[in-house]
């Protein structure tokens, strides 16, 4: 998953757009909640002519929802991609977060890794 370049310099805004997705699913389904996440989230935010870097991360469950609650706790927008089908009915498989320009929202995703369809390290 590629993103846009960054302005360089000291005033550049460029906004951020975080997708996470569960690292134990399988890749095509990685894609899919990926998709679901960025295309939800993606409308929370900022105007459509903002310049924005997408950044898809991977996770496991529990830090997904611990950082659900650190979001809740900050009043940051996100949406929350669930499962549909057995066995994964209800269960968080992927976040949206809002784009945003804020260094607080780098702060709660810096040390979550590049998602790979692969689920490798990326």
């Amino acid at each position: 998953m590629g993103t846009v370049p960054a302005e360089k310099g000291e005033g550049s805004r460029e906004a951020r757009h975080y997708c996470l997705v569960r690292e134990d699913l399988a890749p095509e389904m990685k894609m899919v909640m990926i998709g679901h996440a960025a295309g939800e989230s993606g409308v929370l935010g900022l105007a459509p002519d903002s310049r924005t870097a997408f950044i898809a991360l991977q996770a496991e469950a529990g830090p997904m929802e611990l950082l659900a609650t650190a979001l809740d706790r900050r009043g940051i927008k996100y949406v929350r991609i669930t499962g549909v089908y057995e066995p994964e009915v209800g269960a968080l498989l992927a976040l949206g977060i809002e784009p945003s320009t804020e260094a607080r929202l780098r702060k709660l995703v810096w040390h979550f890794r590049k998602a790979s369809a692969s689920g490798g390290s990326g």
